[in-house]
């Protein structure tokens, strides 16, 4: 009994189907008309819902497919610009490197021009700060006429003497190792004393009366009288002045001009010996 109401439903459909299709294929082979039929307004009636939906679901389809492909283009571009500011930037370190690295070759063909006396310029290649000893390695060595105990020096001022000599590099003993001492002379009152490092990146000039007029602030400079270091090279300023009750000498602590923890390139002045 139920399959019969079912297939009776059926064919009822399958009955309207065709009639809907004979009616749209005799209207089409109609001409145009202003005003619409009674089933041609069934016909919009029961097909616009399902064209709506359709249409709907196309242009969604659609507008999804065009997004994703803008994102992916997005995307792309983002990469690109990413790899680009890296390229960018890198080469802004690189320029601002070449920069500074002119900068310092500069002052050092001044101070040459300076001084007028030979020199060997060299690049420091290694540092050893230990509590022991303060030195530097450059690369320039015997077979470049490096000597011990030949001056040290850079556009900032003094920066100390060769202690070791090997075939294409040597090795500095800084002016703030203990084991360093250079005669050295105040700039503004020509006291002389000599100067000796404190391994704290700082030095103290020994030997100057207690009468000198020595003030914080006032410049250390080479006084040349041990013909090692030429005359007239800066070594520091000074940071602090100790005078004790008794005694007939002070005690004057100097801060180095050249920053240690920053060099790269010295001359080595050229002595006879």
């Amino acid at each position: 009994m139920r399959n019969r109401i079912l297939g009776k439903k059926y064919k009822e459909i399958i009955i309207l189907l065709v009639v809907i299709l004979v009616i749209i294929t005799v209207n089409a082979g109609h001409r145009v008309e202003h005003k619409l039929r009674w089933y041609d307004k069934a016909i919009v009636l029961i097909t616009a819902p399902v064209q709506y939906v359709f249409t709907s679901v196309i242009k969604g389809t659609v507008r999804l497919v065009e997004d994703y492909f803008f994102l992916v283009n997005v995307k792309e571009d983002n990469q690109y610009i990413i790899r680009e500011n890296a390229v960018l930037k890198n080469r802004i370190h690189q320029l601002t490197e070449s920069e500074y690295e002119n900068s310092r070759l500069k002052k050092l063909l001044l101070l040459r021009e300076r001084l007028a006396i030979p020199m060997i310029s060299a690049e420091v290649v290694s540092k050893d700060s230990s509590s022991i000893f303060k030195t530097i390695r450059i690369n320039k060595g015997e077979n470049n006429g490096i000597k011990i105990s030949m001056p040290v020096i850079n556009y900032d001022g003094v920066v100390g003497q060769i202690i070791r000599v090997f075939g294409d590099y040597s090795d500095v003993l800084l002016i703030t190792d203990p084991n360093s001492d250079i005669d050295a002379m105040v700039q503004e009152d020509r006291a002389r004393g000599v100067i000796e490092g404190l391994a704290k990146n700082e030095c103290r000039l020994k030997y100057l009366e207690r009468l000198d007029d020595v003030r914080k602030g006032d410049v250390i400079l080479t006084s040349g009288l041990e013909k090692r270091f030429p005359k007239g090279i800066i070594i520091g300023q000074v940071q602090d002045v100790r005078k004790k009750k008794f005694g007939i000498t002070q005690e004057v602590i100097i801060k180095p001009s050249v920053d240690f923890n920053r060099i790269e390139e010295v001359f080595v002045v050229v002595i006879s010996q």
